[in-house]
């Protein structure tokens, strides 16, 4: 699996990777509502966050979803903030035709901590998702994550499960980072309901 959506919005891959992986590992969860984390969104919030404020051209945006294959083109230095609400629709907007996540909400919690719930919604495993924990940048394109809530369904993993989980997302979210043409990430201070990021993003994605 390549990217997961453009710019240096790098905290929420982390989060959602954690969300695909305990979607496909866990059979024996409960369905039913996401958790309401009080974030709304609209298509002026995705705008703003792809386009004003990350000057990122996205074509065919139902085509960049997660788990999908797309390419960068160029780079430019942005110092932007982002709420939680331009987050959390540029993951919807995304997913809406043919991604695995529905109702997502995103909540930047502040001091490195960030909340996230949706709904998983592929063949295999159809559950209500939340995850807490803490993010932190260690390098260009690499982060550290540590959380300390996973719930899928009605189920909420132990903290030796945890453990083993940040460890191999760790790993797979920095592989996938290493990758990006464009990507270089200067910093990333999440702050309560919005997150800053400094550095270099690409100037156009595309499906590849």
């Amino acid at each position: 699996m390549k990217i997961i959506k453009i710019i240096g919005l790098v905290i929420l891959l982390i989060v959602l990777l954690a969300i695909v992986y305990l979607g496909y590992g866990l059979s024996k969860i409960r369905s039913g509502a996401a958790k309401d984390l009080g974030v709304k969104y609209s298509m002026q919030d995705y705008l703003e966050g792809t386009v004003s404020k990350a000057g990122v051209e996205v074509d065919s945006p139902e085509q960049i979803y997660l788990g999908s294959n797309f390419k960068t083109e160029g780079t430019h230095v942005i110092n932007q903030t982002f709420s939680d609400a331009q987050i959390s629709a540029i993951q919807n907007y995304s997913n809406e035709k043919n991604g695995p996540f529905k109702d997502v909400q995103i909540h930047f919690v502040g001091n490195n901590q960030i909340e996230a719930s949706g709904f998983v919604n592929d063949p295999r495993v159809k559950a209500p998702v939340y995850v807490k924990g803490e993010v932190k940048q260690t390098g260009p394109k690499s982060f550290s994550i540590s959380t300390d809530n996973i719930t899928v369904g009605g189920f909420s993993l132990p903290s030796p499960i945890r453990g083993q989980v940040d460890s191999a997302f760790t790993k797979y979210t920095n592989d996938i980072l290493a990758g990006i043409n464009g990507l270089d990430i200067k910093s990333v201070t999440i702050e309560n309901g919005q997150v800053n990021f400094v550095g270099n993003v690409p100037n156009k994605v595309s499906p590849n």
